[in-house]
């Protein structure tokens, strides 16, 4: 799943022309092999990607090999909580979201994710400080792009451009 979510979301937005797309690696520039035994090469290693920022938009992927590595991972939680900080807008899908509510980001949203994922952060989420939805595919609140899983990255990339260039660019 989580091969289709980086692909699919990159190849969309880099088709725009109005994207630079950099494909960061959490544990360095090596080969990632997905959980669907697909290689990825990721642009550069999140370090570097770090040093280049600051960026109008991160995106997390989900995948039940990826979103622990991002759940787990206080390099980006540090990034991911920095760029928010400053007013950057986040789009995450399946796991990807249950690594922003582990980095205790856009509490009070409206945030939907895979259903594996979705029962996880309900567990995570005691004191109900997000709006976990089940219905909706892709959620858009504020600076919050969410979405539920592989079946959904394609709605997924057109909300990313429909918000930052408009419904025309989007269709």
């Amino acid at each position: 799943g989580e091969d289709m979510e980086i692909f699919i979301t990159a190849d969309v937005l880099t088709k725009t022309k109005e994207f630079d797309v950099t494909v960061a690696g959490v544990t360095g520039p090596e080969m990632v092999i997905t959980g669907a035994d697909v290689r990825c090469i990721p642009d550069q290693s999140l370090d570097s990607a770090m040093q280049k920022g600051p960026y109008d938009l991160i995106v997390l992927p989900g995948g039940l090999y990826g979103a622990p590595v991002l759940v787990a991972s206080d390099k980006v939680g540090g990034f991911v909580r920095q760029h928010v900080a400053r007013g950057g807008v986040v789009a995450a899908i399946c796991g990807g979201n249950w690594a922003l509510m582990k980095y205790g980001v856009f509490k009070g949203k409206r945030i939907t994710s895979f259903p594996y994922f979705r029962m996880l952060m309900r567990q995570f989420d005691v004191r109900k400080e997000w709006k976990i939805v089940d219905e909706d595919r892709v959620l858009v609140d504020g600076k919050l792009i969410s979405s539920q899983g592989p079946a959904t990255t394609a709605e997924f990339s057109f909300a990313i451009v429909e918000y930052f260039l408009g419904k025309p660019h989007a269709e």
